[in-house]
């Protein structure tokens, strides 16, 4: 079942961006990592950056979270459940790389 957006807060920390996702009446714990932000959509890494990047590209960062969760890709001893990475959102062919 894909995950839909719990809240709308984000918490940007040195080990990037948190939110929250749900399935159902679970919500489950996300985080984009700041390489993800940097690499993937050029954030400069500081907090403000990190924010700004999340927020202009939320959706597709969502999409990728849910995409992961929906085939089992999920740390199930820490929190967040759910770390979106750089190579998670790259294109299929510079994943063969």
């Amino acid at each position: 079942m894909p995950l839909r957006r719990s809240k709308e807060q984000i918490l940007s920390t040195m080990n990037g961006v948190k939110f929250l996702m749900e399935d159902g009446p679970t919500e489950v714990p996300c985080r984009a990592t700041p390489e993800l932000l940097a690499d993937r959509f050029g954030s400069s890494g500081n907090h403000e950056g990190d924010e700004e990047v999340f927020r202009r590209h939320r959706v597709a960062i969502e999409q990728a979270a849910s995409d992961k969760y929906d085939a089992g890709e999920i740390e199930p001893q820490i929190d967040p459940k759910v770390i979106v990475t750089a190579n998670d959102m790259a294109s299929p062919l510079s994943r063969k790389m």
